[in-house]
Formats: C-alpha cells, sequence, structure tokens
C-alpha cells in the first residue's frame, strides 16, 4: 500500500524523477521477525525457525533521499495490506499441507 500510496501522491503532485528510489521504513525488521508478523496478522500457524548464521549481513533499505521514508512500521503496513486485501475480496486462507 505504500508504493500505491507514494505513486499516487508522485502523479497528483507531478513529481516525477528519473533514476530508481527506494521506499523504505524508518524500522528495520529481520527476515525471521517479517515471517512472524505475516504468520501472525495473517493467522497462518505456521513454525517459523530462525536460523544462527557465522556471518551477519545487513540488507536494510534506505535511501539518499530524505522523502523516500514510510511514516508507517513494517507491521502497520502488513496490517494495511490485509485489510485491503479483505476489502477487495483477493485474501483467502492458505492451504498448507504438513
Amino acid at each position: 500500500m505504500a508504493v500505491a500510496k507514494y505513486i499516487e501522491k508522485m502523479i497528483e503532485t507531478n513529481s516525477y524523477w528519473k533514476g530508481i528510489k527506494h521506499l523504505y521504513s524508518n524500522d528495520t525488521v529481520s527476515k525471521y521477525e517479517l515471517a512472524c508478523f505475516v504468520n501472525e496478522i495473517y493467522d497462518l500457524n505456521i513454525e517459523i525457525t530462525p536460523l544462527e548464521l557465522e556471518t551477519i549481513v545487513n540488507k536494510t533499505l534506505s535511501s539518499i533521499y530524505d522523502n523516500m521514508v514510510v511514516n508507517k512500521s513494517i507491521k502497520e503496513q502488513i496490517i494495511e495490506q490485509k485489510n485491503v486485501d479483505l476489502k477487495l475480496g483477493t485474501y483467502s486462507v492458505l492451504e498448507i499441507s504438513s
């Protein structure tokens, strides 16, 4: 939803640019935390096991542009996406076989 809202604002204000920009949130979460948020919010009931790695690699998105920050937390963005999915009827419970 953050990308859609940013594009809508860009079109409305005629704020186009050349090049690539990244939208990112001020809060950072690990892949494990992100998977846990999705699991919780979409009520998937999946067992998620964190992995311990010898080398930590930081793949956090950021930007040199100040106006690319999304004001909502990652968790708030996932909740918002689920609500839109429910409203549009595009969300359905996943069938997971074990």
